[in-house]
This record gives structure tokens, C-alpha cells and sequence, in this order.
């Protein structure tokens, strides 16, 4: 069982016959990707963070041996799964989510999981990857790297501050993340439109379905 979407898929990649549901049930343009004996588990809510809307009760009658969240590792969600784990009795396993730790968090994860082979596979992968990210980067100079937006949310105005785990993949890309971080302040912000547009990026992207199917239709974007 795992307490956000990312660590679901995580599961699913290492151990999918280890799952027992997910946090969110696979969107239907999703379910062609996924193995039958896990697209098809229960749908149990998020356990902690934004959102939480699992059920102990449920999750308890699950019997799972063991609740992992991939993300972050802030002492407040340390505090939420020291909690969960104690209303549940489950051990609950917190890894560090953060993009240069992946590696590492997913030998982790394999080993809890008994899998230590298959992670170590996906682990060299990563850092393979990682290589080849930062040779193509190498020589791009920070004038030609592109300036990019993330719109949360169906209006589009909230978004990730430089530096956040939600959009350092952004940077990690090579882009440049328009929502420059306040002084003492990180994570999620709520912003204007008029705040966007002094940004001027050069690129909007997002997750939410609602706001890519209506940005079109909204003047101010």
C-alpha cells in the first residue's frame, strides 16, 4: 500500500505482484500500460499529505505488511507517518522522493521489498541516465535554456517554487523555473495571472487535465 501516486507507481515498477491497491485507481488513458493483476486493485485514498481521503478501517482490513511513501521526508511528514504508523501498527517506510536521491531511494525500497536485484537494475538505469542528462547539458548556456511555467490546479495559478520537489524535474531538465523561490519560503504558492504573465515564460506545462482542456478558452491565458 502506498500513501501517494508516486510511490504507487514505484511499487509497480519493482514488485507489481507486491501491491495490494492504489492510492488513486489508474485513469482509463493509463490502464493500457499496467499488468492486469495490478490495474485492476482497489482504489484505498491518499493516507497523508494534501488530500488524504483513505480510510484506516479499509486499509486495515487490506492486511498489508507494510505502507511506503515516496516524496518528501520534511519533519511534518516524518510526524504523519509516525502517526499513521502508530494508529495502524504498519510498519510505514518514508523515502526521500528528491530526484537526486533516486538511485539510492530505490535500492532502498528494493531491499525492503526483497527485490534487491530488480532495484539494483533500475538504480544503474537512473544513474545512466542522470550521465547522459548532465553530458547534454553540459554546454547549454543559461540564455539558451528555456523558461517554464507549472500550472496546478484547474485555473492553472498554482504552481511549484524553484526548488521544490514538484518542479525540480523542470530544472533538472535543463529549464528554468519562472517561480523564483521567496525568501524563506518553498513548495506550493498560489499566484496571479498578472504574476505569470511578468514572468513571461516561454513554456506552460501541467498535470491537471482540466486546466490543458480549458486554457484555450480562458482570454487572460
Amino acid at each position: 500500500m502506498a500513501a501517494g501516486p508516486t510511490a504507487a507507481v514505484i511499487l509497480y515498477v519493482l514488485a507489481p505482484e507486491k501491491m495490494i491497491g492504489w492510492p488513486s485507481a489508474p485513469r482509463p488513458n493509463e490502464r493500457e500500460f499496467i499488468l492486469p493483476a495490478a490495474r485492476d486493485l482497489p482504489e484505498f485514498g491518499r493516507l497523508t499529505g494534501r488530500g488524504d481521503t483513505a480510510n484506516v478501517e479499509i486499509v486495515l482490513k487490506a492486511k498489508p505488511d507494510l505502507i511506503f511513501d515516496f516524496g518528501s521526508v520534511s519533519p511534518t511528514y516524518v510526524s504523519l507517518a509516525e502517526r499513521v504508523q502508530e494508529q495502524t501498527g504498519i510498519p510505514y517506510l518514508l523515502i526521500n522522493g528528491r530526484l537526486e536521491n533516486s538511485a539510492a531511494s530505490v535500492r532502498l525500497l528494493g531491499k525492503a521489498l526483497g527485490v534487491p536485484e530488480r532495484a539494483e537494475a533500475i538504480a544503474r538505469y537512473v544513474e545512466e541516465t542522470e550521465t547522459l542528462i548532465d553530458t547534454r547539458l553540459k554546454d547549454v548556456p543559461e540564455a539558451a535554456r528555456k523558461r517554464v511555467y507549472l500550472a496546478r490546479q484547474p485555473n492553472g495559478l498554482e504552481t511549484g517554487l524553484r526548488g521544490s520537489i514538484n518542479t525540480e524535474i523542470i530544472e533538472r531538465a535543463g529549464g528554468i523555473n519562472v517561480a523564483e523561490r521567496a525568501a524563506g519560503r518553498g513548495g506550493i504558492a498560489n499566484v496571479s495571472i498578472e504574476q505569470v504573465i511578468a514572468w513571461a515564460p516561454d513554456t506552460v506545462i501541467t498535470w491537471d487535465a482540466n486546466f490543458f482542456a480549458h486554457v484555450n478558452d480562458d482570454p487572460a491565458w
